[in-house]
């Protein structure tokens, strides 16, 4: 079994010593063999067992230690350059199933205001999303060989299940622009199932996504959720994983 995970931990701190236990533990009983970290701190640490490529921090915004994506690979992996390495992170990882190719990122909520502090709601998300999308026709291209995943905070739900009228998070036009973007370069989304639905989560649709090229989206025996819960008194995230 090769498990590829996402999940973005909600800024863990230094000196958080029991969210961090308890985020290692979760981490630890999921036992993925790459994982894609979002809103990380390097206190999560999994060097005992995988190797990392993280994003570069941004000076103002992340405190010691923190960074927006970290890849952790159990097998091994080089760092490849993205078009935006303050978010996105990729790596050639070595793994049992052939090569591949692992791009892990945040895309843009709706209130990011962008590098001149004046865009509108959701325009930051459609920008970052376009320039992702040139970045992944590139290295499709230099890496045609490779399966390929994008994973990570994608800040959109994309299960077609309705909240007041609405989908849980994100905008038509967003998700057919990711859409698009993944259909350009032979990918899907692999977790846009109705995980509610399915029993998997309980209360809320997730924002958080794998995207695989078609033949290893083709292969892919089950999709997985969790709650973020709590672990010892302390909430462990406010996002589930997949």
């Amino acid at each position: 079994m090769f498990r590829i995970a996402t999940w973005n931990l909600e800024r863990p701190r230094r000196g958080s010593h029991r969210k961090t236990a308890q985020l290692l533990d979760r981490i630890a009983t999921i036992d993925a063999a790459v994982w894609i970290l979002t809103e990380t701190n390097a206190v999560i640490d999994l060097s005992a067992t995988h190797v990392a490529m993280a994003s570069t921090p941004v000076e103002g915004l992340h405190s010691p230690g923190e960074n927006w994506t970290t890849i952790w690979s159990r097998y091994p992996a080089r760092p490849v350059p993205t078009c935006d390495p303050d978010i996105a992170v990729c790596a050639d990882v070595d793994s049992p199933i052939g090569p591949l190719v692992v791009y892990g990122t945040v895309l843009p909520y709706h209130a990011d205001r962008g590098p001149t502090g004046d865009a509108t709601t959701w325009s930051e998300h459609y920008r970052v999303t376009a320039l992702q999308g040139a970045d992944w026709r590139r290295l499709r291209a230099a890496y045609p060989e490779h399966g390929f995943c994008v994973a990570g905070d994608l800040n959109q739900s994309r299960d077609g299940r309705r909240w007041n009228g609405r989908q849980w998070y994100g905008t038509s036009r967003g998700r057919d622009l990711l859409s698009a973007e993944l259909h350009e370069v032979g990918m899907v989304c692999a977790t846009e199932e109705d995980l509610v639905a399915a029993g998997k989560l309980e209360t809320r649709s997730t924002i958080d996504h794998v995207c695989l090229d078609a033949a290893s989206c083709s292969r892919v025996r089950r999709v997985g959720a969790w709650e973020p819960g709590r672990g010892d008194g302390v909430r462990l995230s406010d996002h589930n994983g997949v």
